[in-house]
């Protein structure tokens, strides 16, 4: 039985694409973010431009890919292009605001916003300022996305009678492997308020303090959603733990010591 494209399947395509995005884009911050903190650069300017390069490089990536399933479904499924149009704008436009949510500027320490506070403005304006740049290309027949590939399914079928822990790759040269994580909602926001209520008690300076909170209010607002993104809470997720790890870890009590085993246990950090 041959599948008909519907615009339903097209909307899960680009679903699909801007998921795979986001996910690519939190791991890649979080292992800038490492980076930065294990040289105490965390707080610096260097530290803004690796994070903005970053984002804006997976997000055209993005961007491109999405672009190029717009083309190929415009070219191929005989769909309403109009429509199509329609969805892939209305949902890149969410996809900029989430990545404008990882990189906001009340995740950013105070010290680096007093004399950066434009460059961050800037920075995050360019999000927006690109797709508005891409549509109308797109639109004019000046951009030319290359057709985002579709890899078709292969079935394998393992049998195991025991494992724990552990994860199977199969059939792949040089390729990372990724593994979605389930995260219990109740459960990591009721370990999230534990820690933050114990780490109330702690003497931490107003720039880390504001780090801190930033990540923890990113995974309050995610949690709120009906819909939250693994992705974005993961991110801020490492990005405390990171904090909590190598830059506070000298003044921390056992009560907070034990909140944050506990958080890191619900994200399965």
């Amino acid at each position: 039985m041959v599948t008909q494209p519907t615009i339903e399947l097209f909307s899960e395509f680009l679903d699909d694409i801007i998921a795979c995005a986001t996910e690519e884009l939190g791991r890649a911050l979080a292992q800038a973010r490492l980076r930065l903190g294990r040289d105490n650069a965390q707080y610096s300017s260097r530290a803004l431009h690796v994070i903005f390069d970053i984002a804006h490089k997976e997000y055209n990536a993005a961007l491109d890919r999405a672009f190029g399933a717009l083309k190929q479904a415009n070219e191929k499924s005989g769909l309403n292009t109009e429509e199509l149009r329609s969805i892939t704008e209305s949902k890149l436009r969410e996809f900029a605001e989430s990545v404008k949510q990882m990189n906001r500027a009340e995740k950013l320490p105070q010290a680096c916003l007093g004399t950066m506070g434009s460059y961050v403005g800037d920075q995050l304006l360019k999000f927006d300022k690109r797709l508005d740049f891409l549509l109308r290309q797109f639109d004019a027949g000046f951009y030319e996305p290359a057709c985002a590939e579709i890899v078709a399914p292969m079935k394998n079928t393992i049998n195991i009678s025991n494992m724990d822990g552990g994860a199977i790759q199969q059939g792949t040269q040089q390729s990372t492997q990724n593994i979605s994580i389930q995260i219990d909602q109740a459960q990591t926001l009721s370990s999230l308020r534990e820690f933050e209520n114990a780490l109330s008690e702690l003497k931490i300076n107003q720039d880390t303090m504001a780090s801190v909170q930033g990540d923890i209010d990113t995974i309050k607002a995610q949690l709120a959603k009906p819909n939250p993104s693994e992705s974005i809470i993961l991110e801020a997720g490492r990005s405390l733990k990171n904090v909590v790890e190598n830059v506070i870890a000298g003044v921390l009590t056992p009560p907070v010591s034990n909140a944050a085993a506990a958080l890191w246990a619900a994200l399965s950090l």
